[in-house]
């Protein structure tokens, strides 16, 4: 439970008790202040707190972003040498590919079984995947790709895409791409093949994640660079996206405290995340509400939520993505 030490229930408002009665945007209604306001208020003293709430529903997750104002500069600057895949990192590619638009093809690209061939300069590496990523790109396909090294040192590229391409087709370009001339490599270098499941991409993710010794570049490989990304117009669009507030919303009048949908929701996947983190092990979020988070496998029911309480479109474009 929340400690209430210090704090009191009720702030009379008015001469010499700061904002008049009824002020806008105070929340006041008959010149009390409801006691959870003074409480956050007091916890958040010092602090300027999030201007407002946004609720992003996507295919399968949602995220609860809070955009705070007047804290200084964040972030920017000059981004230094990717050097291995970070823990933020994975998270943002399993969340990219969890909610990215349907997949059908994997393509695997290697380089070939001759040690000699096999580049160990990261900017050569990337300048293939780059001058292969255009040839997908120009003829309309799109998708994500991940770099893995294989037990022998070699960089090797997964990719996933949306549509059929055609293996030879596949395996010519790359081969002329390395410039190897090597017919083993023409014939092996290249694997093309169909997703038979719909969330293939998201556990191929959760997978790639997890195996640690290939993401670490063999000894003498330099400028690795990044180890994942999307290409073309790949889609990672919000099903349904909500403002509210952080404001209390009151019954003018009444003294009556209306509650909010928006908020309403938050609070459900807060104690939803809660509950989970507690059944992982984990311990429970200490934020006091000024940070977003993420909560998974939530995207379809959020969506639904809103659409029932009128916050978003009925018949959303995107509404066929909640299907899953």
């Amino acid at each position: 439970m929340h400690s209430t030490a210090g704090i009191k229930h009720t702030q009379k408002i008015g001469p010499g008790g700061g904002d008049p009665p009824d002020a806008p945007g105070t929340g006041v209604v008959g010149g009390v202040r409801p006691w959870f306001i003074n409480r956050r208020i007091n916890a958040q003293a010092g602090k300027t707190p999030p201007s407002q709430l946004i609720v992003e529903s996507y295919r399968r997750d949602v995220k609860v972003v809070r955009p705070c104002r007047d804290w200084g500069a964040r972030g920017g600057g000059k981004r230094g040498a990717v050097v291995m895949l970070s823990a933020a990192s994975r998270r943002r590619m399993s969340f990219t590919f969890r909610n990215c638009e349907r997949l059908y093809v994997q393509v695997g690209l290697t380089y070939p079984g001759k040690q000699e061939l096999v580049p160990t300069d990261g900017r050569v590496v990337k300048r293939h995947w780059a001058n292969m990523r255009t040839w997908l790109v120009r003829n309309g396909y799109k998708g994500v790709w991940f770099l893995e090294f294989q037990t022998r040192g070699a960089p090797h590229f997964h990719l996933f895409i949306d549509k059929r391409v055609d293996h030879f087709l596949v395996a010519k370009r790359w081969w002329e791409i390395v410039g190897s001339k090597d017919l083993d490599h023409f014939r092996a270098g290249t694997f093309v093949g169909p997703l038979q499941k719909e969330h293939a991409a998201a556990a191929y993710a959760a997978k790639y994640a997890t195996k640690v010794e290939q993401k670490e570049p063999p000894e003498g490989f330099e400028n690795v660079g990044r180890f994942w990304g999307t290409f073309g117009d790949l889609a990672i669009e919000a099903v349904a996206t909500v403002v509210a507030s952080e404001s209390v919303i009151c019954e003018a009048g009444t003294g009556e405290v209306v509650p909010d949908p928006v908020l309403q929701a938050v609070r459900v996947a807060r104690r939803l995340t809660a509950v989970r983190r507690k059944a992982a092990g984990l311990r429970p979020r200490r934020d006091k509400g000024l940070s977003g988070f993420t909560l998974y496998d939530a995207g379809p029911g959020m969506a639904e939520y809103l659409r029932r309480v009128g916050l978003a479109p009925s018949e959303s474009p995107n509404s066929g993505i909640l299907d899953v």
